[in-house]
């Protein structure tokens, strides 16, 4: 049965439409793709091109259709010519990427790959060349920079003697790691399981299984400590920190973890616990030591005040009945000075004992500074006259006031001055001044006496301490006097220094004391 004329007309126009329906199917497809496409005779001439690839060479479709691939990318003709030839040779695509740039991209280097595939027509024959162009710059930069990280990664690791690892979500299958393997010399076999423990310090290895089951059964970070054998066969201490990698639906997908070495930090950790101990105990030698000298100093006093009031009795009575007796007079003078000095050493002694366990309180008051100076230059004089030393005294032009307690304040002077005396040939000279600088009485002291040499100046008011002469022969005195001038000083909240050209060449001390508000 034959159609009518009618039918076959309209089959005709029906095929008509779905060929024109699917030619732009197929063109909106090809002109809005992300790729560059086109389509090249036997010849490498264009005859289809779609508008990415316009883009890419900077050229508009109509001075690419009918010219030689060549002619619009002169750069790629040799490359394009070889890849249509296998492609006309074997049927087969021929897929490749490269570097360079195109027209539209002149100056930058960029990345492109290339599908060159055969078109068919009917009985298989080939037609033409379909390529397909993909700038993958981007792509490239950044596959490029994740293997340098990589890279810096894995060099990190091993420069920093670190062994990273991984396992399974349950913690027992361990997966390959060069860096636990190049450190701890096990194989990824070894180390399956529990076989890491093998590497493990037997003292460590009970205490490392527990802290990893717990870990892993409660699905929390690992921060632990212990011992690793190194490759070597040495025992290194390694600081162990591991944690889940979680799964978008909080299942755990894997456990990532590091053992870091830090031998080297235990090591002085170690070092400096030593050296804490050992300053402790030194320290608590040097309290004992102290206490024990603060006693005897105390002890030492007492005793030797004992007898000294029963000498000081004897000798009055001595001096009632010495009448007329010149000998006996010269003989009780001297005792009578050196009865004195003894006196003042006990009451030094007490002093500093005193000072050390906090029992000397200051009565303080309005002091004029002259007036405590003057009181201790009349107990000095007898001691400075004896030695025929010249006294040079200037007081300075204004009135000086200063809150201390002015009994220990002539004390402090007359302990430098005893001080100038003893340590000043005889026929030398002793000088007193009194100033005044901003919200400060100065005091000074000076002499040309023995002086004081560089070596001792440091530690002139250390408690015991004695001045040597250039013979280096000890110039006497238990050492307590300037130690006790000091803190005296201190607890009225002034200064001294001390001040020397060196042995020989006399010494200069200067006192400080904050001036009375008035």
């Amino acid at each position: 049965m034959v159609p009518p004329a009618s039918t076959s007309i309209a089959v005709e126009q029906s095929g008509e439409a779905v060929r024109r329906f699917g030619d732009a199917v197929l063109e909106t497809l090809v002109q809005g793709a992300p790729w560059g496409f086109a389509v090249l005779d036997r010849d490498l001439r264009f005859i289809m091109v779609n508008r990415r690839l316009t883009e890419m060479n900077g050229l508009p479709a109509s001075e690419h259709i009918g010219r030689h691939v060549g002619e619009v990318v002169p750069n790629l003709a040799d490359a394009a010519r070889e890849a249509a030839e296998s492609v006309f040779a074997t049927g087969k695509p021929v897929f490749r990427e490269f570097c360079g740039d195109t027209p539209a991209a002149a100056g930058e280097t960029r990345f492109w790959s290339e599908s060159w595939y055969p078109v068919r027509g009917q009985e298989e024959k080939m037609l033409a060349i379909g390529v397909i162009v993909e700038d993958i710059t981007e792509r490239k930069r950044t596959h490029d920079a994740l293997l340098e990280s990589e890279e810096r990664f894995r060099l990190l690791v091993e420069a920093s003697a670190q062994a990273v690892w991984e396992t399974d979500p349950d913690g027992i299958a361990v997966r390959d790691s060069p860096s636990w393997r190049s450190y701890t010399g096990q194989t990824i076999e070894e180390a399956q399981g529990y076989g890491w423990l093998a590497v493990v310090h037997p003292e460590d290895r009970d205490h490392a299984r527990r802290v990893w089951q717990q870990a892993v059964a409660t699905r929390s970070r690992l921060n632990a400590e212990f011992r690793l054998r190194r490759a070597d066969g040495g025992w290194r201490w390694t600081n162990v920190h591991a944690a889940p990698v979680l799964n978008a639906d909080g299942t755990v997908r894997k456990w990532v973890g590091m053992n870091i070495d830090m031998t080297e930090r235990k090591a002085a950790e170690e070092a400096l616990r030593a050296s804490e101990s050992a300053l402790r105990e030194s320290e608590e030698r040097l309290r004992l030591a102290d206490r024990r000298k603060d006693e005897f100093l105390a002890t030492l006093a007492h005793e030797l005040r004992n007898p000294v009031t029963p000498l000081v009795n004897g000798l009055e009575l001595m001096r009632r009945a010495m009448k007329g007796n010149t000998g006996l007079q010269r003989t009780v003078e001297m005792m009578d000075r050196q009865l004195n000095h003894l006196v003042r050493l006990v009451e030094d002694l007490l002093d500093v004992r005193r000072i050390t366990a906090g029992m000397i309180e200051l009565r303080r008051k309005r002091v004029r500074v002259s007036h405590a100076v003057e009181a201790a230059l009349e107990a000095a004089r007898p001691l400075i006259e004896a030695r025929r030393q010249k006294l040079v005294y200037d007081p300075g032009g204004a009135a000086l006031w200063v809150d201390a307690d002015p009994d220990r304040l002539s004390q402090v002077f007359s302990n430098l001055l005893s001080n100038a005396a003893k340590y000043t040939d005889l026929e030398g000279t002793i000088s007193v001044r009194l100033s005044q600088e901003p919200g400060e009485a100065v005091v000074q002291v000076s002499d040309t006496g023995i002086g004081i040499s560089a070596q001792d100046l440091p530690k002139i008011f250390e408690l015991f301490s004695q001045v040597r002469t250039h013979q280096d022969r000890a110039a006497g005195g238990l050492g307590i006097g300037l130690s006790l001038v000091k803190r005296l000083v201190d607890m009225h909240g002034g200064s001294i220094t001390a001040v020397s050209a060196g042995a020989g060449l006399g010494s200069t001390f200067t006192v400080r004391l904050p001036l009375a508000a008035f």
